[in-house]
């Protein structure tokens, strides 16, 4: 290898090696823990009937063979906000999904 390759070829290596951790979400699912207003999962979608697909999509993942229950529209923070129950074999538990960016866009 000559020094000119070597020395384009030295940073690209350090760039790879130095990416860890997990892989970023998927765009529209959020990381968000979900079980308070302080930590609602934030749901970026333009439009009601995206956001609910991915909201749909998020407690599958998290929640595999839930059922959804109740679900209503409330005030976190001055932000809308969807408060989901999940009833699972373990018993119910109250999600929170921020909706503000798409609530009430059709």
């Amino acid at each position: 290898m000559t020094r000119a390759a070597f020395l384009i070829a030295m940073p690209l290596l350090g760039a790879c090696a130095s990416s860890s951790g997990p892989p970023p979400p998927r765009p529209g699912v959020a990381a968000g823990e979900g079980r308070s207003c302080d930590t609602a999962v934030p749901i970026d979608a333009d439009r009601e009937s995206a956001g609910a697909a991915i909201e749909g999509e998020w407690i599958a993942k998290h929640f595999p063979g839930s059922r959804v229950g109740n679900r209503n529209i409330i005030q976190c923070r001055g932000r809308q906000t969807e408060m989901v129950v999940v009833e699972t074999a373990r018993g119910d538990v109250r999600l929170f999904f921020d909706i503000s960016k798409y609530y009430g866009k059709f």
